[in-house]
């Protein structure tokens, strides 16, 4: 039960949630309902179930409002695997195709700021109930802070991989884990925060997670910068993976007409001793034949500090095709 002796004050929780026009005609039918109150007692406790009802209401129409969307693709992929240094043969189903869909939904403050969520269902997780996040846009241009409860991706794990690409990363599905040599890898997204704002022409991304290795919190740093030539782009990442690694990434793209280039050196190195270090080099370009089709070639190379494993070297060319 919510009573209203100080009506308009406590009007105040729905100024982010309720439309100018239903606030205004809250305020009306809360002075109606104090002011019957006076004469008729008997009736005071029915007239205030009947209100918080209608607020109720209210609240709801105001959510089916907002913006919301529902996003999805059709995609079949075919992956190709070769045998393993001990020469055994890949098995299994070749193809897959995508299953996911993403609900969306957001809207603006009375404050001059917007909050915005996702939602994702997807076969690929047990519960059905994959990555989830909501997104606070800030006043003047301050950037974005999103809180992500499942999925999240900031900092370094955001630029584990910037190359142009066809399609998907060359390293994408392949056996043993195709993340060797990526920073960032292995920072914790889960219940974390992230920061994304342009300073002075410098793109920053930032993330942190509390405990986000159990024992020891993650986070991790990006720059990028854009305007020292058309078409040109530097960047440089690092991660603290809660005690288990220090890594760093940099790269540089550049685009002239169609085509785009690019080269990103990575290094992850272990804090315990047993670990080994891994240095990754990942060369790409592809071309856009036109605004429909792309074609793609790229090279990623993976070396080990041990001497018991065998570096990794992996190469693919990539073609999309995109109608509508």
């Amino acid at each position: 039960m919510m009573y209203f002796s100080n009506t308009f004050k406590n009007l105040t929780i729905f100024n982010a949630f309720l439309p100018k026009k239903s606030i205004f005609l809250l305020k009306i039918l809360l002075f109606i309902i104090n002011y019957k109150t006076n004469k008729e007692l008997n009736m005071n406790k029915l007239k205030k179930v009947g209100l918080t009802a209608l607020a109720g209401s209210l609240v709801a129409t105001s959510v089916v409002a907002g913006d919301f969307s529902v996003s999805g693709s059709a995609s079949l992929t075919y992956t190709s695997q070769g045998g393993d240094a001990g020469g055994a043969q890949s098995s299994g189903n070749s193809w897959t195709m995508g299953d996911s869909l993403t609900f969306s939904g957001g809207g603006d403050l009375d404050n001059g700021m917007a909050i915005s969520m996702s939602f994702e269902l997807d076969d690929d997780d047990s519960t059905g109930f994959d990555d989830h996040s909501m997104t606070l846009t800030l006043n003047d241009d301050m950037g974005s802070i999103t809180f992500s409860g499942h999925g999240g991706s900031g900092g370094a794990a955001a630029k584990d991989d910037v190359m142009p690409y066809a399609y998907n990363e060359v390293w994408d599905g392949l056996q043993a884990g195709g993340s060797h040599g990526l920073a960032g890898s292995g920072v914790n997204g889960n219940n974390s925060f992230r920061y994304q704002g342009t300073w002075a022409g410098f793109a920053i991304d930032a993330m942190y997670t509390n405990d986000g290795s159990t024992t020891h919190s993650d986070s991790s740093m990006a720059v990028e910068y854009s305007d020292l030539m058309d078409g040109l782009t530097i960047g440089y990442a690092q991660a603290d993976d809660g005690g288990t690694s220090d890594d760093s990434t940099m790269y540089v793209k550049y685009t002239m007409g169609g085509l785009t280039i690019g080269a990103q050196a990575s290094e992850v190195n272990f804090d315990a001793a047993a670990s080994t270090d891994e240095e990754a080099l990942v060369l790409a370009a592809t071309f856009a034949v036109n605004e429909n089709l792309t074609v793609g070639f790229a090279q990623m190379d993976v070396e080990f500090e041990s001497t018991t494993l065998v570096d990794q070297e992996d190469s693919g060319f990539g073609v999309s095709y995109t109608m509508g």
